[in-house]
């Protein structure tokens, strides 16, 4: 056995793990890459793989909550492009200037429960206020664990913000809202 036969045949072969016999070996200096590249092992796309955690029952219960949830936000029926009335813009903008300017997916959804808008109009409200305010000077936020920046002022009601509490928080500002009209 010569390495001037095919000598990445014999490179290939060895970093297979695998020894090449001599109908194995390419008869000509001009074999074809697949020949050349070794093959990787089944292990390797394995470890590849993101291995999914398992949710403990709360875990997995609140997260079905959370989706039904943003089910039944979605099947709230509106108008696009529908104006929202001064209700609605007052808890928007509560929302907006006391809590967050980025508000998850989730929050979004029980914004779009409690205001009886669809979580499209919600989104599209907060984006369009954030470019309207886009020059202002003010823009105190903290960002949370979880990916939601938080106003100070919301920081400083309170120390843990979770779905819930804020969920807590909109409905008593809904129903003091509410009262006052």
């Amino acid at each position: 056995m010569t390495l001037t036969n095919c000598p990445l045949q014999l490179l290939a072969d060895a970093a297979s793990n695998h020894d090449s016999d001599e109908s194995s070996r390419c008869p000509s200096p001009e074999c074809p890459p697949h020949d050349l590249r070794p093959r990787k092992s089944k292990h390797h796309r394995v470890a590849r793989r993101q291995v999914k955690t398992k949710l403990c029952p709360l875990d997995r219960h609140a997260k079905e909550l959370k989706k039904a949830k943003y089910a039944d936000a979605c099947n709230i029926k509106t108008l696009s492009n529908s104006p929202a009335n001064p209700f609605q813009l007052r808890m928007l903008r509560m929302v907006y200037d006391s809590i967050t300017i980025y508000p998850p997916d989730n929050w979004q959804a029980l914004l779009a429960l409690g205001l009886y808008r669809s979580p499209v109009q919600i989104r599209n409200w907060f984006s369009n206020t954030r470019q309207k305010n886009r020059g202002d000077a003010r823009k105190p936020f903290v960002d949370l664990g979880d990916g939601v920046k938080l106003r100070p002022s919301a920081l400083s009601l309170s120390d843990e913000w979770s779905d819930e509490t804020f969920e807590q928080i909109l409905s008593a500002c809904i129903t003091l809202c509410s009262f006052r009209e």
